[in-house]
C-alpha cells in the first residue's frame, strides 16, 4: 500500500537515454525493496522461524478438499504476512531517507544550501531595491512633468 501511494505518479519514463526520473528510481528502488523482502518471508516462513499453523489434518482424497486446502493455507499465510510485509517495506524506506538526511549533514550539503539561500536572498534585495528606486524616479518625474503642464495651461489662461 504504501509503495503504491507513493508511486502511483510516477511514471518509469527513460530521460536522455538512460538515466530514470528521480521518482522513477525512487518506486524502482521501493519496488526492489519491497521484492527482496517478500522473497526473504517466503525462504524464511514465520518471523520466529516456525511454519505457520495449518490445523489439524485433513482428508486431501478429493481435488475438491484439496483445493480448498491450499485457499485456506495460502488465506493464513496471506494474513499473517500482509501486514509485516508492509511493515518491513515501510521501515526500510525511512531507512534509506534517514541514511539520506545524514549524508547530507555530513557532506555539508545542507550548509552550503543554506549560504546559497542567504547569498540568493541577498542577491534579490539588492535588485528589488535598484528596481524600487527607478520605478519611485519615473514616477516622481511624470509627476513634475504634470505639475509643469497644468502650470504651464494655468499661466497661459490667466495670460490671455
Amino acid at each position: 500500500q504504501y509503495i503504491s501511494r507513493k508511486c502511483s505518479g510516477a511514471a518509469l519514463k527513460v530521460s536522455s537515454g538512460t538515466a530514470l526520473q528521480d521518482s522513477s528510481q525512487r518506486c524502482l528502488w521501493a519496488a526492489r525493496a519491497a521484492a527482496g523482502v517478500l522473497g526473504h518471508m517466503l525462504r524464511h516462513p514465520g518471523r520466529d522461524g516456525r511454519l505457520a499453523d495449518v490445523g489439524p489434518a485433513v482428508d486431501l482424497s478429493t481435488p475438491a478438499q484439496r483445493q480448498l486446502q491450499v485457499q485456506r493455507v495460502w488465506s493464513g499465510f496471506y494474513n499473517a504476512y500482509s501486514g509485516a510485509a508492509a511493515e518491513i517495506i515501510q521501515a526500510a524506506w525511512r531507512l534509506y531517507w534517514a541514511h539520506k538526511a545524514a549524508r547530507a549533514v555530513r557532506d555539508g550539503r545542507l550548509l552550503r544550501a543554506a549560504r546559497r539561500d542567504v547569498l540568493r536572498d541577498s542577491a534579490a534585495r539588492v535588485v528589488q531595491r535598484h528596481v524600487r528606486g527607478w520605478l519611485g524616479r519615473r514616477g516622481a518625474a511624470e509627476r513634475r512633468l504634470a505639475v509643469m503642464r497644468i502650470q504651464a495651461h494655468w499661466k497661459g489662461y490667466l495670460a490671455r
